[in-house]
């Protein structure tokens, strides 16, 4: 079963306004996904992935991906573009379970960075079916 590992500050909170900052009105509506290969729709949220291009013209997206490569010890090269997900209560969002590595996928994922921008009174919170904590 996959490892799950917590690091406490790994983000800043200057770096978490900046990259709020610039995800500010990027974000687009998507409905998408299969959940576990039924017809459910796997996520209902706004999204923005930022570029290769971004690295140089947002400093944060190339700062936390460098911090990324250096604690985990895996090249950039090898990292899919940051993603920002967007929930709100008024639009119903959602991220219902799902693998982010199916088995038949071309290029497998060997690791998942999540990095929590906000916290939450109630909801917005991450569970891992298998182990008895959830995150938020």
């Amino acid at each position: 079963s996959p490892q799950i590992y917590y690091i406490e500050d790994f983000v800043d909170p200057d770096q978490v306004e900046a990259l709020v900052a610039a995800s500010a009105g990027r974000h687009r509506s998507r409905v998408r996904g299969e959940v576990f290969g039924s017809n459910a729709e796997a996520r209902r949220s706004k999204s923005h992935v930022f570029s290769w291009s971004d690295e140089t013209k947002i400093p944060v997206v190339a700062t936390l991906k460098k911090a990324i490569s250096e604690r985990l010890m895996i090249p950039i090269h090898h990292f899919e573009g940051l993603q920002t997900q967007e929930y709100s209560s008024e639009d119903s969002g959602y991220y219902r379970a799902h693998l982010d590595n199916p088995e038949d996928a071309p290029n497998p994922r060997s690791v998942t960075v999540l990095i929590y921008l906000t916290d939450v009174p109630r909801g917005g919170e991450t569970v891992f079916p298998h182990v008895a904590a959830g995150a938020r």
